[in-house]
């Protein structure tokens, strides 16, 4: 299952071209975190820390300014400290972009990755790809 948001893209998104930047995508990416978390922890202060540590990104076709795009967020798997995130940006039900990234709990008194809490696992469970 995926998390889904809408975006309208802005004409500021748009190069001389008239297609999206390729600058734009990794911030939809994070967009679509931060409401995919919101969603999960209420009030949102309740998320723990994280930092990410690697992201990966995936050109696969031109992404235009005049068709709104759907991001799906879904959740790859776990590691010990860590949450392995797929996201995929779409078009006119054409998949344009895809991103991967990790990102890594942290301890704010410590500032040291730290296990991943049960809260999120049990969170992030229904968004957790077969």
């Amino acid at each position: 299952m995926f998390f889904e948001l809408e975006i309208r893209p802005r004409v500021c998104d748009t190069d001389m071209l008239g297609h999206i930047n390729n600058t734009v995508p990794p911030v939809w990416l994070e967009e679509g975190r931060t409401y995919f978390f919101k969603h999960i922890f209420q009030p949102p202060t309740s998320m723990p820390p994280l930092l990410i540590r690697h992201i990966e990104m995936d050109f696969r076709a031109e992404l235009f300014q005049h068709s709104e795009v759907l991001l799906q967020t879904s959740i790859k798997g776990f590691g010990n400290t860590s949450v392995k995130m797929h996201q995929e940006i779409h078009q006119n039900e054409r998949c344009c972009f895809i991103g991967t990234s990790t990102l890594v709990f942290v301890d704010p008194e410590t500032r040291k990755p730290c296990p991943v809490p049960d809260s999120v696992k049990t969170g992030f469970a229904p968004y957790l790809m077969a």
